[in-house]
């Protein structure tokens, strides 16, 4: 969680995931200002503890985050790597997240930072380190309670992100469309360090029956050759066989 202090604020200031309790559904209805994705290590032998932690997320914590105006936000992690992605609904993204160190998060971020190692690659002053916003496939549907949030991640190597996002714009109309059409939906693409990570949400019944029928689609397997003819992973190789699912431990909407 303690991605929310670093977002802005100076360094420093201080299974299956259970969720905070969600307000009324009247109230998950928001008008997005931004989509921000941070990445940061786990150390292996904290894994459990943190899961566990962030199924017991302390009340006046989770009431800060939502008083920053903050929305949709999950963790996701896979070997070792955490991914986060939420949604600011805020006018002053600085002024809220300062307001975020209080003396009860303080406290929290105490339970987590020594859990984590922060990335090599992040900028001085930095803890969770931002990614690169690459675009966002919207759709203005409310995911239903039996909804899935799903997260996706792929190594591309090093390729300057104004590149990709150039790509993303490119094929956004076919995809948007596509992605609706199999009940995926708000879905948005960063990338940090090599790795292209992708977020999202399907509000359908059949999972892998749709998600199957989209990379099937035409329009998918098109933007899959652009994808291929244009960026290449590691060693040479950018397949869909590459696609590594991300384990949800914490969400809050």
């Amino acid at each position: 969680m303690s991605i929310l202090k670093d977002l802005l604020l100076p360094r420093r200031l201080s299974g299956k995931s259970v969720p905070v309790p969600s307000p009324p559904p009247a109230e998950n209805r928001f008008q997005v200002v931004v989509h921000l994705g941070s990445n940061i290590r786990l150390r292996a032998e904290f894994e459990e503890r943190y899961i566990i932690l962030h199924s017991h997320v302390f009340p006046e914590v989770a009431e800060r985050i939502r008083k920053s105006n903050i929305r949709n936000y999950s963790i996701f992690l896979r070997n070792g790597l955490l991914f986060s992605h939420l949604e600011y609904i805020g006018s002053d993204l600085a002024a809220d997240m300062a307001a975020m160190a209080d003396p009860v998060t303080k406290e929290w971020w105490k339970l987590t930072d020594p859990m984590q190692i922060p990335l090599k690659t992040r900028k001085k002053g930095e803890w969770w380190a931002p990614a690169s916003f690459l675009g966002h496939f919207g759709g203005a549907v409310d995911l239903p309670a039996h909804g899935t949030r799903w997260a996706l991640r792929r190594q591309i190597g090093r390729v300057n992100p104004k590149r990709l996002r150039s790509f993303v714009e490119q094929v956004r109309t076919r995809i948007a469309s596509t992605l609706r059409t199999y009940g995926l939906q708000n879905v948005s693409l960063c990338c940090r360090d090599g790795w292209l990570y992708v977020y999202g949400e399907y509000g359908g019944s059949q999972w892998e029956r749709d998600c199957a029928a989209f990379l099937q689609d035409p329009a998918t397997v098109a933007a899959e050759k652009e994808f291929l003819a244009v960026f290449r992973g590691k060693k040479g190789r950018s397949d869909r066989k590459a696609w590594e699912p991300m384990r949800e431990v914490f969400h809050q909407m």
